[in-house]
């Protein structure tokens, strides 16, 4: 996902949000308090809340990095840009299978981890491996993590190598699957009770 898609994807989800949630208040006004006509935009609200407290961590997660001279640039969804010299880091960490929940599907590209000083200076899943190979040309010969990893056992080895969210997404998206279910569960256990 690019930094542009994931921006639109938190807009209009947002706005979604916000439609229901006035939808809702509408309903509620006109017609009191949980009427037949309110129920709908209320489920569709918890619907779109849970898509969104997915949503924004795992969209959170997409970085874009460029190279460029003596500095990476790092463009995130959320955050704003974040240019690292390369003099701020001396050895670049090749996570190469974070399991990650970002990731859809089985990614070629490792994580990248850069360090300085014995600290995390940044932590990005690039696009491609180009960025790899530009690191090389500029004098960095990485370490290659090659065992599988969970996002827990990555930031126990190397802190800051995985975002907070992406420790938060995976409870997150089980979460995304269980509250729908709840949901229709009730309706239909409140429209048998007649």
């Amino acid at each position: 996902m690019s930094i542009r898609a994931g921006r639109v994807f938190l807009a209009v989800v947002c706005a979604v949000f916000v439609v229901c949630l006035a939808w809702f208040g509408l309903m509620w006004l006109s017609l009191g308090a949980w009427s037949d006509g309110s129920v709908a935009p209320m489920v569709l609200a918890l619907v779109v809340a849970v898509a969104m407290i997915v949503g924004v961590p795992l969209c959170s997660n997409f970085v874009e990095a460029d190279i460029d001279g003596g500095s990476i640039t790092l463009r995130y969804v959320l955050r704003r840009r974040r240019v690292i010299p390369v003099s701020e880091f001396d050895e670049v960490v090749l996570l190469q299978a974070v399991r990650l929940p970002a990731l859809t599907g089985a990614s070629e590209v490792p994580r990248v981890v850069l360090r300085g000083q014995n600290t995390t200076v940044g932590a990005f899943t690039p696009r491609d491996g180009c960025l790899v190979e530009e690191l090389r040309t500029l004098g960095f010969e990485p370490v290659v993590i090659r065992r599988q990893l969970s996002p827990f056992q990555a930031w126990r080895h190397y802190r800051k190598s995985v975002s907070l969210s992406e420790l938060l997404i995976e409870p997150l998206l089980w979460a995304s699957i269980g509250v729908p279910v709840i949901i229709v569960a009730w309706l239909l256990w409140e429209a048998a009770k007649g």
